[in-house]
């Protein structure tokens, strides 16, 4: 993955998949418990994760704003317990730069049934977004 980025480092697609790997051996590493029950090495281990993750999505999205799989990767580790981003920024910057990336909905979906701060904001935004685009795409009156 990493001799990838350095061949092609100013397209965004390699930085994402360093991003989704890295998240994935966070997620790997967390095994589905909180982070503070975790010994000091592992936990050490999930927060580089993390951080790595969160570099190469950002990398990925400086070259892409639009791409939904990096905003969606990081409200995903904001979700998981990842410190240092603001939820509500990422939503922000999500919505002005990604839109109605399938991606980034879901993300705003779970996050609206676990985050009780962003649950309205975060609902309304996916009722106003879904009830603009159902005309367009049916698969969206599901969702809406």
């Amino acid at each position: 993955r990493r001799r990838w980025l350095a061949t092609r480092p100013e397209r965004a697609w390699p930085h994402l998949l360093v991003g989704l790997s890295e998240a994935r051996l966070g997620s790997a590493l967390l095994e589905e418990r909180p982070l503070y029950t975790l010994p000091p090495a592992r936990r050490r281990a999930v927060i580089a994760a993390w951080t790595a993750a969160a570099a190469a999505f950002e990398a990925a999205l400086a070259r892409d704003p639009a791409l939904g799989p990096a905003h969606a990767g990081l409200l995903r580790l904001e979700r998981a317990g990842a410190r240092g981003r603001s939820a509500r920024a990422l939503f922000e910057r999500a919505r002005q730069h990604a839109g109605a990336s399938w991606s980034v909905l879901d993300e705003m979906l779970q996050a609206a049934g676990t985050t009780p701060g962003m649950s309205r904001k975060t609902l309304e935004y996916l009722h106003g977004v879904t009830r603009r685009a159902e005309r367009r795409h049916p698969d969206f009156r599901g969702l809406a």
